[in-house]
C-alpha cells in the first residue's frame, strides 16, 4: 500500500538519517521580505487554535457492479506457467496484475474470468460457470464430476489464500461487525458460523439469506519454490522461497467443520503433477509466528486454530468475514465505517458516482449538531445501500460533488460556510472509469481533454464560494492560494497504472525515500505533463495513473491500496493527513505532528490549557508488507512520554542537555559551572548565566534580575523542587515536555543517503555500513520549553539541546503566570556530510516563530 501527498516526506515514511551531537546546528529563523514600515508579529498561541471552521471531507464512492465482486488479486502468474496438469495448449506469458482470477473452468475453452466465491441469490449478476455474466468458484464446483469443467479451487488452491486473494478469509486479521448501530437492531453483531448472513443489514436482499459454514477451507501459503528465470516455466522449479505466490509453492488447507476441523499439508506440484497431500495434526511454529491476530478490543494476541486457538474463536471469525468483509463493496463500507469511527471530528458528507440522489448525505452546516448522530446516520444510510450492475462514471461522479461544492447541485446547497473553511473529497473506486464526457475540456494543459484530472483541476482553480478567501494554504501549495476549493485524495482499491515513484521505500528503504509521486529520471511529472492519454483509451492503467494526475492537479494525495488492509490504513492515513492540514483543535489534546516509522505511529501532541507536549506511540494492528495481513486502523497503545521521561525522582540530574558556548561557539554541557562567577572554556558563559538570573513576573521595561538562575536552570533541566514553591515560585507542570506545534518529528536510523563512493577521500558506503547502519533509531523533535529532544523508540530521552538564541526567554518558562511562547517550532531535518576527514550526519532545524 502507499499514500502519496505532497507534504514533507517524513510524514508518510521514515526519514533515514542519523545524529552526531557535535554537528548540531540549529539556524534562527530568516527574516523574511515585508512591506516598508509595516512590522511582521508573530502571535505567540497557534493561530490554528482559534480557527472556528472544521473541514468537510466528503467521501465519493464507487457504486460500480465490480464493488459486488468476491475475488481481487495481488499480481501472480497463471497457473500454467508452472505445467499444472490438463492446462491449455497456450499459456500467456504477461504478469496478471488487473485484480481478476483466471481459471481454465472448462476442458474446451481458455482461461476464463472468476468474480464470485459463492453463488448467493443477492448478488447483482446472473452467476454461472463458464457461462452467464459472471462465474462462481461454487458454481463450478457443483457442476462436479463432469468431464467437461475442472474444478478451480483444485486446480489451482491460491483461490482460498489470502496470501493471493486478498478477499479472501485471512486468519491473521481480527474480523468484527462495521463499528455502526442499525435503528432495529442495536449494534450490529457477531455472524453466526451456522447460519450466516450473506448482507448484514435489516431489509436488505441478503439479510434473511443464511449460509451454514460447515466444511469452509481456507488455505496457508509455504513459500518455498521459486523460479529460475524472468518467469516462472514448468522445467524451471528450483528450491528456495522468492516472495511470489507461486503455484508450486506447498500449502496447509484448514477445514473448519462444526464441531471439528482437518488440517493437510500440500506439496510437490511440478510439470504435469498435481500437489499431493498429507494429514497434520498442527501447524509448524513458524507457520504459527506468522498467523497470529489481535484482538482490537483487549488488545490480546490470539492463537488461531492449528497453532493451539480454538475452534469457537476460528468459527466466529470467518463467519464475521463473511457476513462483512467478504465483498469489495463490503470492505469498502468496512473502512469508511472505521475511519469515520476513528476521526468523528470532521463534517462528512458521503454520496456516490452513479445516480448519487439514492444516496446523498450533505455535511452538517454548523458545529451545533451532534456529530455522533449525523455520522451514525451517514454510515447506516451508506451500509444499507445495495450496489447495482452500473459502469464506473468516474467524472461525472466528481463533477456532481464539485458541482455540490460549488453550490451548483440541484436542491443541494454549497457546503462551504465560512471564508477559511477546507474542504477535501475522498474518491474511492476499484476499476476503470468509463461513460459520457464531463465537458471541462483541457483544463491542466496536458493535451488530453475531458479526463479525471481536468475535472480535479477545475475545481481546484475555481473559486467555489462568494465568501473571502481566507483559506490558509498548506505546506504543498502556492503561498498565495487562499480562494475556496476542493482537495481530492484519491483511492484505487485493487487496480495499478503504468506510472510509478522511482523513489521506492516501500520495496527498498535503504533508497533515498519515496516523494510520493511518479517521475521520469527523478523528475515529477507536472499538471501539464504526459500523464497517459487516459480519454483515449478503455479498461486501460491510462485511467488510473489519471486518478494520480487527478491528486496532484488538486494539491491532495494518492492512496494506491492492494488489500483490505491497505484500504484501511490508507484511508485512516488520508484523515491524519487532512487533520495535519486543518490542524484543527479538537480537544484540549491536540495532534500537532504524526511520524509512520515501520509498524509505529508517534503523536506529537499538545495541550493549549498548560502549553505542555507529549509524544505517544502506537503500534499499529497493520503491519504494511506483503506477508503481514491485520485489518483493523485501531491502533494498540504503546507508551507516552507523559510516563517514559520522568524515571524518578533524581532523573533531571543526570539528564544529558547540551547547548551553545555563546563566546566559542563550542558545545557544553547546560549544567550550573563550578565558579558561576569565572566559568571555564566548556561551561556556560556568564551572560547565558545573566539570563536565567532575569525575572519574568517583573513588568519594568528593562530586565530586573533575581537569585534564581540555578534554580531555574535546573527547573529546565527537569527539577520539580521549586514549583509552587514560595521562594521562589516557578510555574506547576503536569509533564516535563513543552508544546510540540510547529516542529516536525524526524526518525533518524539508518542512513538513507547514496553519495558517489568517489566523491570524498573515504567511500560513503564505509560509514554507512559500518557506522550508520547499525545507529539505533532516535525520534527528534524541537518544542516550546527551549529544547530539541532525542528520545529512543522506548520513549527515554537520550539527549537534549537547547539553541542559544532562546536564551533571552527561558526565564519566562518558570513564571507561574506563563503565557505561551515560541521557542523551538522549527522544523527538522538531517543529512549526511563529509568534513573534517570523515563521514557525519549533521541535524539541522529552525527556531520557526521562536527565532
Amino acid at each position: 500500500m502507499s499514500i502519496f501527498n505532497r507534504r514533507y516526506r517524513q510524514v508518510l515514511e521514515p526519514v533515514c538519517s542519523a545524529f552526531a551531537a557535535a554537528c548540531l546546528s540549529m539556524m534562527a529563523a530568516a527574516p523574511m521580505a515585508q512591506a516598508a514600515g509595516v512590522p511582521y508579529i508573530f502571535p505567540d498561541v497557534p493561530l490554528f487554535l482559534a480557527q472556528s471552521s472544521r473541514p468537510n471531507v466528503f467521501v465519493t464512492m464507487d457504486d460500480s457492479g465490480s464493488m459486488d465482486w468476491e475475488i481481487l488479486t495481488s499480481p501472480y502468474w497463471r497457473a500454467c506457467r508452472y505445467g499444472a496438469p490438463d492446462r491449455p495448449s497456450s499459456c500467456p506469458t504477461s504478469l496478471i496484475d488487473d485484480g481478476l482470477f483466471y481459471a481454465h473452468v472448462r476442458f474446451d475453452d481458455d482461461y476464463q474470468t472468476l468474480e464470485y466465491i459463492f453463488d448467493d441469490d443477492d448478488s447483482i449478476y446472473s452467476i454461472g460457470c463458464a457461462g452467464g455474466n459472471r462465474q462462481a468458484v461454487e458454481n463450478c464446483t457443483n457442476r462436479l464430476p463432469s468431464s467437461s469443467y475442472r474444478d478451480p479451487s483444485t486446480y489451482d488452491w491460491r483461490i482460498f489464500s489470502a496470501d493471493l486473494n486478498v478477499l479472501y478469509y485471512n486468519p491473521r486479521i481480527y474480523y468484527s461487525p462495521w463499528p455502526l448501530t442499525d435503528n432495529s437492531i442495536g449494534n450490529l453483531p457477531d455472524a453466526s458460523f451456522s447460519s450466516a448472513r450473506s448482507n448484514p443489514m435489516p431489509g436488505s436482499d441478503g439479510y434473511d439469506e443464511r449460509r451454514n459454514l460447515r466444511g469452509f477451507k481456507y488455505n496457508i501459503w509455504v513459500d518455498n519454490y521459486k523460479f529460475t528465470g524472468s518467469r516462472p516455466d514448468s522445467n524451471e522449479k528450483t528450491s528456495g522461497a522468492n516472495g511470489v505466490v507461486d503455484w508450486w509453492d506447498d500449502y496447509y488447507q484448514i477445514t473448519v467443520n462444526s464441531s471439528s476441523h482437518q488440517i493437510r499439508r500440500f506439496s510437490g506440484g511440478n510439470n504435469n503433477s498435481s500437489h499431493s497431500a498429507s494429514n497434520v495434526g498442527n501447524l509448524p511454529a513458524a507457520v504459527c509466528e506468522q498467523l497470529k491476530r489481535t484482538d482490537p478490543e483487549t488488545d490480546e494476541s490470539i492463537d488461531v486454530l492449528g497453532c493451539g486457538g480454538s475452534l469457537a474463536d476460528e468459527q466466529q471469525n470467518i463467519a464475521n468475514w463473511y457476513q462483512y468483509y467478504r465483498r469489495r463493496s463490503f470492505v469498502a463500507k468496512g473502512a469508511v465505517s472505521e475511519v469515520i469511527d476513528a476521526y468523528p471530528d470532521f463534517h462528512y458528507g458521503i454520496s456516490m458516482i452513479n445516480n448519487y440522489d439514492n444516496l446523498f448525505i450533505e455535511t452538517p452546516l454548523d458545529d451545533d449538531e451532534t456529530f455522533q448522530e449525523h455520522n451514525n446516520n451517514l454510515l447506516n444510510n451508506m451500509a444499507d445501500y445495495e450496489w447495482d450492475g452500473y459502469g464506473t462514471p468516474l467524472r461525472n461522479g466528481l463533477r456532481s460533488t464539485g458541482r455540490y461544492f460549488k453550490g451548483d447541485l440541484s436542491g443541494r446547497d454549497s457546503p462551504i460556510v465560512d471564508s477559511c473553511q477546507q474542504n477535501f473529497n475522498l474518491l474511492l473506486t476499484d476499476g476503470y472509469w468509463n461513460g459520457g464526457s464531463p465537458g471541462f475540456g483541457d483544463q491542466d494543459g496536458d493535451g488530453y481533454s475531458n479526463s479525471l484530472a481536468d475535472v480535479a483541476s477545475y475545481y481546484y482553480t475555481t473559486d467555489l464560494s462568494d465568501l473571502d478567501d481566507e483559506v490558509a494554504p498548506s505546506d504543498i501549495e502556492d503561498e498565495d492560494t487562499s480562494h475556496q476549493r476542493l482537495i481530492n485524495f484519491t483511492v484505487a482499491f485493487g487496480v495499478k497504472g503504468n506510472l510509478s515513484d522511482s523513489w521506492d521505500a516501500y520495496s527498498n528503504p535503504a533508497s533515498a525515500g519515496q516523494d510520493g509521486w511518479p517521475d521520469e529520471d527523478n523528475v515529477n511529472l507536472l499538471e501539464d505533463d504526459n500523464w497517459g492519454n487516459a480519454p483515449g483509451c478503455s479498461d486501460c492503467a491510462e485511467k488510473i495513473d489519471d486518478l494520480w494526475h487527478a491528486a496532484w492537479n488538486s494539491r491532495g494525495g494518492y492512496v494506491n491500496a492492494g488489500s483490505p488492509a491497505e484500504l484501511i490504513s490508507g484511508l485512516g492515513n488520508v484523515l491524519n493527513e487532512i487533520a495535519a492540514r486543518t490542524e484543527i483543535r479538537l480537544s484540549s489534546s491536540t495532534p500537532s505532528r504524526i511520524l509512520a516509522e515501520g509498524d509505529a505511529l508517534y503523536f506529537a501532541e499538545f495541550n493549549g490549557v498548560d502549553w505542555t507536549g507529549t509524544i505517544k506511540q502506537y503500534n499499529l494492528d497493520i503491519d504494511i508488507n506483503e506477508d503481514a495481513r491485520t485489518f483493523s486502523i485501531d491502533l494498540e497503545e504503546g507508551w507516552s512520554t507523559d510516563d517514559t521521561l520522568e524515571e524518578d525522582d533524581d532523573w533531571w540530574s543526570s539528564r544529558r542537555v547540551i547547548t551553545t558556548k555563546r563566546s566559542t561557539g563550542e558545545g557544553v554541557e547546560f549544567d550550573w559551572p563550578s565558579d558561576p562567577s569565572d566559568p571555564d572554556s566548556d561551561e556556560l558563559d556568564i551572560n547565558q548565566l545573566a539570563n536565567l538570573s532575569r525575572d519574568p513576573t517583573s513588568s519594568d521595561i528593562a530586565p530586573v534580575y533575581d537569585a534564581y538562575a540555578e534554580n531555574r536552570l535546573d527547573y529546565i533541566r527537569g527539577s520539580r523542587a521549586d514549583e509552587g514553591g514560595s521562594n521562589p515560585n516557578f510555574r506547576e507542570r503536569q509533564v516535563l515536555l513543552g508544546d510540540i506545534v510547529g516542529s516536525s518529528v524526524l526518525s533518524v536510523g539508518f542512513s538513507a543517503f547514496r553519495y558517489p563512493n568517489e566523491l570524498e577521500d573515504d567511500p560513503h558506503f564505509e560509514f554507512r555500513r559500518d557506522v550508520a547502519e547499525e545507529r539505533p533509531t532516535v525520534l527528534y523533535f524541537g518544542a516550546n520549553d527551549g529544547m530539541v529532544h532525542g528520545i529512543d523508540t522506548d520513549g527515554k530521552e537520550v539527549i537534549a539541546y537547547i539553541p542559544d538564541q532562546v536564551f533571552p526567554n527561558l526565564s519566562k518558562l518558570t513564571s507561574p503566570d506563563y503565557a505561551h511562547h515560541y521557542y523551538v517550532d522549527g522544523r527538522l531535518d538531517a543529512a549526511d556530510a563529509y568534513f573534517d576527514d570523515s563521514w557525519h550526519t549533521v541535524l539541522v532545524g529552525g527556531l520557526g516563530y521562536g527565532g
